[in-house]
């Protein structure tokens, strides 16, 4: 009995010993901190700057991100790492995801990890040829939209974000990591669904905003302007959103538009303060005025401080009352000279009434930018904005016949918009993305699209294939 007492008392030694070794171990890696320091450059080329790096546990949770300055040089400096397995990821629109695996051992002795990478320029956009669907091991693309809004900050989960509530006190600044699922299809937003039993966002499935940066404004310009420059068409893109849309909905549609049109400059949210509910109509009325002097005057911003050589503008629905405003008045307060940077201009489905419309479209394409207008006559939102609005026709609606205002193209997409409200036709639909890519390209009609006549002149009719 004593023999066995004592062989008990030695083996819990012996276990003893082994334990708290492996414990002091694991501790001492949880205090420990790691900095990543490299270069990033074209392969044998020229350093890239704005490069989002971002280091991302297993669960793919964001754990440290910084860009790439103009000399390519990053660094994440004094990050604690208590896991054996990271992924650092590199990302710039216009160049191949690059993902680096990072083992860290817990007898590891060096705490900065060099790490120079070379990235490879994104094929160019083929008509038709989309982002593959559903493949495993296809890593997450990442895109990063800037923003501004009047929107007033607001907290969810710990994280910042902006609610729809009109801040008072004029534009915030910053940008977004907005990742894109493996599974991803042209035209979607994924997102979770109750019928599928699914209650949160999951990267591998769905577009998830992952983090929302706010800075001030002298730095979000000198951001942009370092990321337009590095592009490769030194361009940007600005989405103005509609009625019934929350901040992170109006990002990750920017995200989506900006990915399935394989743009290669640098796209901006425009969020103003709805308040993204079906019940707010009323409100965000009220919002989509007050928010006119703000777009006219971050416009006017983007021109002088983006470094941009070609500016697109994207208004959907109820935005586009602010976006017709703004270049409007941009136009009379210069002369036509305020508009020189915006190539050109796209007003999707537009909850505008048709008169205000054209008096206003028709005054900003005489100064500059070229116009196009996409319709439908399915678009049931439209059809109830007219009701509330007794009965004036909407210059989005194609019924009785499009709208058609000089030296614009009126496309009607009515033959292929098929969304539930054929509202979002113009991001929900391939065939109304593909066009818009050609827009961005300056492409002229028919550019594939079947002539048509309306009591007041010509336009355009989409054409399924």
């Amino acid at each position: 009995m004593k023999h066995a007492a004592r062989y008990l008392f030695v083996l819990f030694l012996a276990l003893m010993v082994w334990v708290i070794p492996s414990s002091a171990q694991k501790a001492r890696m949880r205090e420990r901190s790691f900095s990543f320091e490299g270069r990033v450059t074209e392969k044998q080329g020229p350093p890239i700057a704005s490069v989002s790096i971002e280091l991302l546990s297993d669960s793919e949770e964001s754990v440290s991100a910084t860009q790439s300055d103009v000399d390519g040089r990053y660094m994440l400096l004094d990050v604690p790492l208590s896991a054996p397995h990271y992924t650092l990821r590199f990302f710039k629109s216009g160049y191949l995801l690059l993902v680096r695996e990072i083992d860290i051992k817990p007898e590891s002795t060096t705490e900065t990890i060099q790490l120079d990478v070379e990235l490879l320029p994104s094929p160019p956009p083929r008509m038709g040829a989309w982002p593959p669907a559903g493949k495993k091991g296809v890593p997450l693309a990442q895109v990063k939209v800037f923003f501004a809004t009047d929107r007033k900050p607001a907290t969810a989960n710990g994280l910042t974000t902006y609610s729809g509530a009109p801040s008072g006190a004029g534009l915030a600044f910053g940008s977004c990591d907005v990742s894109i699922p493996p599974n991803h299809r042209a035209g979607n937003i994924e997102a979770p669904s109750l019928w599928r039993l699914e209650f949160s966002p999951n990267p591998d499935e769905h577009i998830v905003v992952r983090r929302i940066i706010p800075v001030a404004k002298p730095d979000f310009f000198r951001d942009l302007a370092q990321s337009i420059s590095g592009g490769k068409e030194q361009a940007a893109f600005v989405f103005v959103h509609g009625y019934n849309v929350t901040f992170e909905d109006a990002v990750k549609r920017t995200a989506q538009l900006a990915y399935d049109m394989q743009f290669g400059g640098v796209p901006i949210t425009y969020s103003w303060p709805s308040k993204g509910s079906l019940l707010g109509y009323s409100d965000d009325e009220k919002q989509i005025e007050g928010t006119k002097e703000n777009l006219k005057g971050f416009l006017k911003d983007l021109q002088a401080q983006s470094a941009a050589k070609a500016i697109y503008l994207i208004g959907h629905s109820m935005g586009n009352r602010a976006l017709l405003a703004a270049l409007n008045q941009l136009a009379i307060e210069t002369q036509g000279k305020g508009l020189g940077a915006f190539k050109q201009a796209v007003f999707a489905a537009p909850d505008v009434a048709r008169g205000d419309f054209k008096q206003l479209a028709g005054n900003i394409v005489k100064r500059s930018p070229h116009l196009t207008l996409y319709v439908s006559a399915h678009d049931q939102a439209l059809l109830l904005s007219r009701r509330f609005h007794s009965g004036l026709t909407r210059a989005g609606d194609a019924e009785p016949d499009p709208l058609v205002v000089a030296g614009l193209d009126t496309v009607d997409a009515s033959r292929v918009s098929t969304e539930f409200l054929g509202h979002t036709y113009y991001g929900d639909c391939k065939l109304v993305v593909e066009d818009m890519i050609r827009v961005f390209r300056s492409e002229m009609v028919p550019r594939g699209l079947q002539a048509a006549r309306a009591t007041t002149g010509p336009y355009w009719i989409m054409v399924p294939h």
